[in-house]
């Protein structure tokens, strides 16, 4: 069972970027989730998921957004410098985006994703089903042009 825990600014400080699993955020006019930010992490040998929204706490959203933004480099933006590369970038559709850690594998199933690590399985569900099947295409995609 996922444990699901409000994002403050406050958990954001003491969050290591390294320990995301997996990532996503919605702008104010996406479908789905508009305007929310959910990490999933490992915290003692459970799967917790943490959310935000825009219009709940903008400094919070702000801030973990950037903090994704920051460390991949397919999603540009003006003002954020991109630092160490730590995730690679998915667009979900309509305003999601997906950032999956690079040093994870994620199985793919019929609606969400499974990390494996120390003989447990974590069951990751994107925010919206939609956003689960675009990000699944790419990473198939992906995986089929490795293979050629």
């Amino acid at each position: 069972m996922t444990q699901i825990i409000e994002l403050s600014k406050t958990i954001l400080d003491t969050l290591s970027v390294y320990d995301i699993i997996y990532a996503e955020f919605a702008g104010s006019g996406a479908m789905g989730c508009a305007g929310q930010v959910l990490f999933y992490i490992i915290e003692k040998e459970q799967l917790v998921c943490y959310k935000t929204n825009l219009f709940k706490d903008e400094i919070t959203y702000i801030q973990a957004t950037e903090l994704l933004l920051s460390h991949q480099n397919s999603l540009k933006s003006d003002n954020i410098r991109t630092e160490e590369i730590l995730f690679n970038y998915y667009y979900g559709g309509v305003g999601n985006y997906v950032f999956v850690n690079k040093d994870v594998s994620l199985e793919i199933t019929d609606e969400h994703f499974i990390y494996k690590r120390n003989k447990n399985e974590y069951h990751i569900y994107s925010s919206v089903l939609g956003v689960f099947i675009s990000v699944a295409d790419a990473m198939k995609k992906i995986e089929n042009i490795k293979l050629q």
